[in-house]
This record gives C-alpha cells, structure tokens and sequence, in this order.
C-alpha cells in the first residue's frame, strides 16, 4: 500500500472533508469549496447533511449550498458540534458565566438550557452535554435542559491537574483522562466513578522506555471500544470493554529498523525519527514525524510502517511541522505550517 501525491492547495488555515468536499479557510478566514471561495469568512465552519454552518465575530450563518438561502443567528458563537444533531452555542454576559444554548438541526429550533462557566472541555453524547467546569463533572441533558448529575474530581485530579479530553461511553461508562496521563471512568447514569486508571500519570511510561508518551494522546476507536495511539517508538491499546482495562505496548522500532534508522532521519549522532499518531481508521494509523518533516502509515495489526513519504527536504535540523491529517474516501489530507495541504490518493493494488 501506498500514496501518491496528487494536488496541493495553499494558503490554508483550516480544513474539514465532508462528503467528499474539501472545505477550507485561508489565512484571512475566507471559506473555500474544492477551491471555489465563497466570498465568507469563518473562524468556525463545517457542515450537515447540505448546510455549511459558520461562525465569525459572534454571527452564525447557515447556508443551504443548494437552495444558498441563508439562516442567521446573531450575538452567539459556536463552541460545540456533535455533527450528528447537535450544536451548542454560547453568548458570554461577562467573565463568571456563560449562556449555553442548543440548536437542533433535526426541528431548526434554538433554546437556552442553562448558564455556567464553560472551562471548554466537553463532549456532546447520547442527547448529554458532559463537560468539565472547575473541579467538577457535569451530565447535562439536552432534552430536558437540566442537570443528571455531577460529580466532584478534586481529590483524584490533585492540585496540579485537570480534566484534559473526554474520549466516549463504553458499556455505561463515560471514559476521560487527565493532563498528566490519569485515566478516569464514571457511570453514565449516576456519575459514580468506577475506574481510576494509571494513578502516576505518564511518569508510569519510565518503565517502557520513554517518559513522555501520555495517555491524552490517544484515539477511541469506538467501533471496537479501545484506545490506541502511537507516540515516538511505542504503539500502545487499552481495551476499554475489559473489566480491568490494561495497557498494552508494543515497541515499533523493534518492528521497523528501516524506518527509524533510515540515513536521511540521522542528524551527526542523532536519530530523528519520531512517530507521532494523528489520525485513523480500521486497519491502520496516519502519523507524522515533525523534525524529519515526513508522513506515514502504520498496520495496526503487524505494526509495521507500510509507506512514509519525507514532504521536504531540508538542510541540517531543518523541518516544516506537520500540523493536521485526515483520511477520507481513499486519500490522505496532510496540512503543513506552511498554509500547504498536500492530497494524496492511495494507489489500489
């Protein structure tokens, strides 16, 4: 297996692929199609069904890119999408509060359902807002507007940490975990937590080697219910279905000697090469590998890298960091800090 590079764009800020639409802003906000401005700016953008939802400055526009009749909603800023049903506004009165509303796509209609401190750390689920506001866990019911439960984290969390992503429900259970690696599980139906994973954080890893892979860095593979991620030399799984979920590693380099001692990732005694996952599917995961300014893919059965390709070459410890990939209908969609996104096709053997 592998890729081809067939097209760039440049100029490009952000990018989205939706139903085999590139949608994309440039370093002015200015929102592009397949390369069709649309004469718009965004600093938020993506789409439902056939509507094109976009923020900017505190405007909401929802364009139907068929009919391009136009809805509006004023005052009010996007800060979360489900991209399924939901979309979650807010209209900030001040510094201590927040006024959360919800749209729905499926009626058109809009309410307020509730005013918090929104921290920003929050997952739309199952008709639930869970989010993440000072110490505490919060279950919020889009349906009813109200509060299911919360639930206090401050002795698990300590001093110095914080909730840092919210990954989904697995078997009744709602799996987050902390800015230092702690992974934390909580009943869905009355916040009791149940799982208190990794207590040491990522200083756990020294053992495997590296001290600073992190659980955040992680995938939840929804479909078989783990997570895997791969960072450096290590790819790793924890099998969330598991009544005591354990993780597991495997050591890549060993694997893939050609890789990681390729002479052109070797600066003087220095070995570069770092692998870092930033996207997935079934069979396999995109990384990038930012100080040899190359992409690759690797088997997540075999665990071996089966293509990588090196976007630039450049002199000494010269780079050009990687900064997205997605992966969609058979191409890859690299973004590079240089505002070029690189397509490329896989190559059907």
């Amino acid at each position: 297996m592998f890729f081809i590079e067939t097209m760039r764009f440049e100029n490009v800020q952000n990018f989205i692929i939706r139903n085999n639409k590139i949608i994309y802003t440039n370093t002015n906000n200015q929102i592009f199609i397949n390369d069709v401005n649309l004469e718009k700016k965004a600093y938020f953008f993506d789409l439902y069904q056939n509507q094109l939802v976009y923020d900017f400055k505190r405007n909401i526009t929802f364009l139907d890119l068929d009919s391009h009749k136009e809805k509006n909603i004023t005052s009010k800023s996007i800060i979360k999408f489900d991209g399924k049903k939901y979309l979650l506004l807010t209209s900030k009165s001040n510094q201590e509060y927040c006024e959360l509303s919800c749209y729905d796509f499926l009626t058109g209609n809009e309410r307020i359902i509730e005013k918090t401190y929104y921290w920003g750390i929050g997952e739309i689920l199952n008709d639930t807002f869970y989010f993440y506001e000072s110490n505490a866990l919060k279950s919020l019911s889009l349906l009813t507007g109200e509060y299911e439960w919360e639930v206090d984290l401050a002795e698990e969390l300590g001093t110095y940490d914080a909730i840092s992503k919210i990954y989904g429900i697995v078997n009744e259970c709602l799996w987050l975990v902390t800015q230092r690696g702690v992974l934390l599980g909580i009943k869905i139906n009355d916040g009791t937590l149940i799982h208190h994973l990794n207590p040491d954080g990522y200083d756990t890893f020294q053992q495997y080697g590296t001290v600073q892979m992190q659980y955040f860095r992680s995938f939840f593979d929804e479909k078989q219910q783990i997570l895997i991620g791969v960072y450096e030399n290590r790819y790793w799984e924890i099998d969330l279905k598991a009544d005591k979920p354990e993780l597991q590693i495997t050591d890549i380099k060993v694997l893939n000697p050609s890789y990681f001692n390729n002479p052109s990732f070797i600066y003087e005694v220095y070995h570069l090469a770092a692998p870092e996952g930033i996207a997935y599917d079934e069979q396999y995961i995109y990384f990038k590998d930012n100080e040899v300014s190359t992409v690759g893919v690797l088997n997540r059965q075999t665990k071996q890298i089966e293509w990588h390709d090196k976007l630039y070459e450049l002199p000494g410890r010269s780079y050009v960091m990687i900064r997205d990939i997605q992966v969609a209908a058979n191409k890859m969609y690299v973004l590079d800090e240089k505002g070029v996104l690189h397509i490329f096709e896989k190559e059907i053997q």
